[in-house]
């Protein structure tokens, strides 16, 4: 489907997360969707490698998808994704392009995978405090 300028159909924000937070609960990258691994490559600052499969090859170590969630592959800046955030839907030619709903969407889809991968932090070394995880 061809999107129209100015009118680009926006991102499920919800399914994002949804998907990024089941890959940290059960520690498997095998259960990054396609959807998810397309939106990552888009837009938060990492390369395709090769495909989907190539992709979770290079991140099978879940601690570092989880960093390079909120700091691309191209920086150590830990809030990188979410000033990009900030940029891609504040920017008026990004939304005349693309369209404010879309830019939205984008900003948001950030904000909810970075948001996962530090609540999912969080909750896997309390778990490893408490003795739960080993």
């Amino acid at each position: 489907m061809k999107q129209e300028s100015g009118n680009w159909r926006p991102y499920n924000a919800e399914f994002l997360e949804r998907n990024i937070l089941q890959v940290f609960k059960t520690g498997d990258i095998g259960n990054l969707n396609k959807a998810t691994y397309l939106f990552i490559t888009a837009h938060m600052g990492f390369i395709a490698h090769y495909d989907l499969h190539g992709f979770q090859c290079e991140y099978e170590d879940i601690e570092l998808f989880r960093l390079k969630l909120q700091t691309s592959e191209y920086s150590r800046n830990p809030n990188y994704n979410l000033e990009w955030a900030e940029r891609y839907q504040g920017d008026r030619q990004f939304n005349e392009w693309y369209g404010p709903a879309y830019c939205r969407s984008v900003a948001q889809g950030i904000r909810r995978i970075v948001a996962a991968t530090k609540t999912q932090g969080q909750q896997l070394e309390m778990a490893l405090l408490r003795g739960e995880v080993k």
